[in-house]
């Protein structure tokens, strides 16, 4: 007798979930199920200290891929609180995997889900599963809260602090990191008596050596954190409905409480005079990180950069990119996205072979929905056998030239939209397009990944002029470094 093929997927919610439940408990009973039902574990997947309130988990995503491309008969797991405890996205779980044929099993929950009572069941199980990770999810957020109004720190380490439960004590306390709190009363007075900014700060303990809570780089969101909270004031600050309470917290103070509502004489301008098309795609050629808009002045004119946001954020020690020139930049590329578009609507229009993988997906799962009525029909003797290969080939027929007419329609009307918009406009259609732009370490562009056409490269015309103007950077960069 063959052995059926399947996979095991287990999960904990926490590190330290034990019991029952633990990840190697699990497996073990899993296998001991596969063993006495003459079933063969060709992989096994898990997710450690992740939550089943969504479906964004690597152990998850990589079961669903791993069975989209072997022939797996069944996912066998302890509990379906395993895989989801929300409705939807179990459901949406089971008729993914209905789809490529697998049949999901839980050992203590057989539920034969396959007859409409069955999934109602599954239905009821899914339902009092999400019933309880929403309720444990409230009682938590009160415990925390009557925690906060009894002046007990609730969130997550804190620089300058220890989180200490001594032999007397009921609950944790805040107890003050001689070392860390000397860098705390540092910054602040960087700040406030020195009036350093954000990144100046961050450049100064970088260059210091001194790490973060975490072992990282300081950065501009860490300080600016730093500076706002008012725990380092001995405060202990909360939410109830939309208000937000402080009360005094059962610790010791690292700096007074005039620090933190001091706020800085100078006003920084805005930066908006120049709006970026692609800040959000384009990447930095040393450390990959997303290149954001910077700017300075130079003899009374404004010269606006694409700069490495690791770079702005935490300073040169964490990354050294050069800027580029933004208005060359995005001058050159609006020009070349503009031909690779046009060319692709005449590409699409004379074949049919170059559809989106947005646009199969699409229309493979239409296709399948169709199929399944039509197998239906037959089946019921509703349909002759004639019939049904007549009908089969055109639904297969009809799928191709939807998704090719859908596509040239909506890459025209993008077009169209990109020539007559705006800025604002501009970028939220190259927010379609444009999936990310990938430069080389000459900082010139190497790569463009453009929806509906795929990776492209840059041309070479445009990359000169690229690596032309991104010299005027050099000023910029010498004087921002």
């Amino acid at each position: 007798m063959n052995m059926k093929k399947v996979v095991s997927y287990t999960r904990v919610s926490t590190k330290q979930q034990v019991d029952g439940y633990s990840l190697p408990a699990q497996l073990q009973l899993i296998k001991e199920h596969c063993t006495n039902h003459n079933k063969h574990i060709t992989a096994s997947f898990t997710d450690e200290g992740l939550s089943a309130k969504d479906t964004n988990r690597p152990g998850l995503q990589s079961m669903l891929n791993y069975i989209r491309f072997n022939d797996i008969q069944e996912v066998v797991i302890l509990r379906f609180s395993r895989l989801s405890r929300s409705v939807s996205d179990l459901l949406t779980i089971v008729n993914q995997l209905n789809l490529a044929g697998v049949k999901i099993v839980s050992i203590h929950d057989p539920i034969d889900y396959s007859s409409p009572y069955g999934l109602c069941m599954l239905q009821m199980v899914a339902s009092m599963n999400e019933l309880e990770r929403n309720a444990n999810a409230q009682n938590l957020s009160l415990g925390k809260r009557e925690r906060a109004k009894q002046g007990y720190y609730c969130g997550s380490p804190i620089y300058g602090y220890s989180l200490v439960k001594k032999a007397d004590m009921k609950k944790a306390q805040l107890s003050i990191n001689e070392q860390e709190a000397k860098v705390v009363q540092l910054v602040f007075r960087l700040h406030n008596e020195f009036r350093y900014g954000y990144k100046k700060i961050a450049n100064q303990l970088n260059n210091m050596a001194i790490p973060t809570k975490h072992k990282k780089k300081w950065s501009i969101n860490t300080i600016r954190s730093m500076l706002k909270n008012e725990v380092y004031c001995g405060m202990i600050n909360y939410s109830e409905g939309n208000t937000r309470k402080m009360v005094p917290g059962n610790h010791q103070a690292i700096i007074n409480t005039e620090l933190i509502n001091r706020k800085k004489g100078r006003v920084r301008k805005s930066q908006k005079d120049y709006v970026p098309l692609f800040s959000k795609v384009i990447k930095c050629p040393k450390c990959k990180a997303t290149m954001s808009l910077g700017k300075v002045t130079n003899n009374q004119q404004q010269y606006h950069y694409y700069t490495c946001s690791t770079y702005m954020n935490k300073g040169k020690h964490a990354c050294s990119a050069k800027g580029m020139n933004a208005k060359y930049v995005d001058t050159m590329i609006v020009n070349f996205l503009t031909k690779v578009i046009t060319d692709k609507c005449k590409d699409v229009t004379n074949t049919k072979s170059n559809i989106s993988n947005k646009a199969v997906l699409q229309a493979k799962r239409k296709m399948q929905l169709q199929k399944e009525k039509l197998i239906n029909d037959f089946e019921a003797c509703e349909i002759s056998h004639e019939e049904f290969v007549e009908k089969l080939q055109l639904i297969e027929i009809n799928t191709i030239k939807s998704s090719t007419e859908a596509q040239v329609t909506k890459l025209q009307q993008d077009l169209q939209l990109f020539v007559e918009s705006d800025t604002s406009q501009k970028r939220a259609v190259i927010s379609q397009w444009v999936q990310r732009i990938n430069m080389n370490t000459d900082y010139q562009v190497a790569t463009i990944e453009v929806e509906h056409v795929g990776t492209v490269r840059y041309i070479e015309e445009a990359n000169h002029a690229t690596k032309k103007n991104s010299d005027l950077c050099a000023s910029i960069n010498r004087r921002t470094g």
